[in-house]
């Protein structure tokens, strides 16, 4: 399976970060976009999670979404 997810710099796009103009209690509500490729076919289920190390300096650990 390959996951892609497409960056700027080796980075996300600024509109899916604090940086994004679109934000809800000051947080940023734009999910970036994230491509499945080459699924096995038997596949009933897929789990995506994301650790977000950048924000340990403000929750003293990884951010789990």
């Amino acid at each position: 399976m390959q996951v892609k997810v497409s960056l700027n710099q080796e980075l996300l796009p600024d509109k899916y970060t604090k940086y994004s103009e679109i934000k809800q209690s000051d947080q940023p509500v734009i999910s970036f976009p994230i491509t499945l490729n080459d699924i096995p076919k038997d596949t009933k289920y897929l789990a995506i999670s994301l650790a977000d190390y950048d924000a340990v300096p403000r929750t003293v650990f990884p951010f789990i979404h």
